[in-house]
């Protein structure tokens, strides 16, 4: 049984909905929630009480979001065997509960998957969902009985994503068959479980029309710094932070790494050892002593590119800084959505305690 955190009444009411989905003979289904409503959470309770005893794959896209799981799923269900199977982490055939990065098995000549036989888990489900229309995904859906052209009658799919669309027009549906529970950031945010959001846009006098697109819409990185990693604007970004939030802990998202730091340096020259910049080539041990700092006030900024999009959990942001324009829908909400949750001192949860 679960041991000390309980499931909120949403999050009680989403695995209801799951389990009654299933009982309807809806396979694949697919739960919307806002950044900050829980997924992990939701994850790990589905494990626990839907199908309970089945083996449960869990796929994810980096290793922190991997960890992140473990500790949570080990916080709810402490006896539970979890492993992770992504670079150099190898899971057991042993573990109830196994945490996967689609890269590890899902290279169309990998041979790594078949290390599990296509029978070993019953349950799948696929974090940031509104990815998994890709020929890797197919692969390991297809391997594990859960795809649309070879869904064994025993086994269920489920996604979680906070942003259901697709800027390329491809659907969903060929992946999952129903939306089973829809809790978006409105939704959120009106029933007091996320913060209110207010924006404050700053016109930088920078002209962005000549900047390379991608085909999802969103800007070529390396074109967009040449055109907005100036100093001027740079400036104009330490100004924005200090009309608005100064002092208070801000998350700013960058153009590329290189703006990242160089953000750091014209942050710092104001307020000297105040903000830090982390990437995916941070060292583990630095990136922790940056995020404890942040956290306890000892840093205010923290400057990224894309790096805390994904799997940064922190209830103390005051602030979110998008120092890049964003033409990706999916991206900014993510992205906005790292500073949704409510502090620690909110007592939301008062009740549950």
């Amino acid at each position: 049984m679960p041991r000390i955190r309980r499931k909120r009444d949403y999050q009680a009411e989403a695995i209801e909905k799951i389990h009654l989905s299933w009982k309807g003979d809806i396979q694949r289904q697919l739960i919307v929630l806002a950044t900050g409503l829980g997924k992990t959470v939701i994850a790990c309770f589905f494990h626990g009480e839907i199908l309970p005893g089945q083996r449960t794959l869990f796929i994810v896209d980096n290793v922190e979001l991997a960890k992140q799981t473990k500790r949570t799923m080990h916080f709810i269900y402490p006896d539970v065997k979890v492993g992770i199977e992504m670079n150099r982490f190898h899971a057991s055939l042993d573990d109830d509960f196994v945490i996967l990065s689609v890269d590890t098995w899902g290279r169309s000549k990998g041979k790594r998957i078949t290390r599990f036989p296509n029978d070993h888990f019953t349950k799948v489900i696929v974090d940031e969902a509104h990815v998994s229309p890709t020929p890797r995904y197919n692969r390991v859906l297809h391997y594990f009985g859960v795809s649309e052209k070879n869904l064994h009658p025993d086994r269920l799919l489920l996604g979680m994503t906070a942003t259901p669309e697709r800027h390329d027009g491809i659907g969903l549906n060929k992946v999952f068959d129903d939306i089973t529970v829809n809790y978006d950031l409105i939704w959120g945010i009106q029933n007091g479980w996320l913060t209110e959001l207010v924006g404050y846009p700053v016109d930088t006098g920078i002209d962005i029309s000549n900047v390379k697109m991608k085909r999802n819409g969103e800007f070529q990185d390396e074109d967009l710094s040449v055109t907005i990693n100036v100093n001027k604007r740079n400036e104009q970004i330490v100004k924005a932070y200090a009309d608005y939030s100064e002092g208070k802990r801000s998350l700013c998202f960058t153009s590329t790494v290189k703006h990242a730091y160089d953000m750091v340096e014209v942050y710092n020259s104001y307020y000297p050892n105040r903000s830090a910049a982390i990437s995916a080539k941070t060292p583990t041990e630095e990136r922790k002593e940056y995020v404890e700092a942040y956290h306890n006030g000892e840093i205010w900024m923290l400057f990224n590119y894309g790096t805390l999009t994904k799997g940064f959990d922190e209830t103390e942001i005051d602030s979110i800084i998008h120092g890049r324009p964003i033409g990706s829908e999916t991206l900014y909400r993510q992205a906005t959505g790292r500073g949704a949750r409510p502090s620690r001192n909110a007592l939301v949860d008062l009740a549950m305690s």
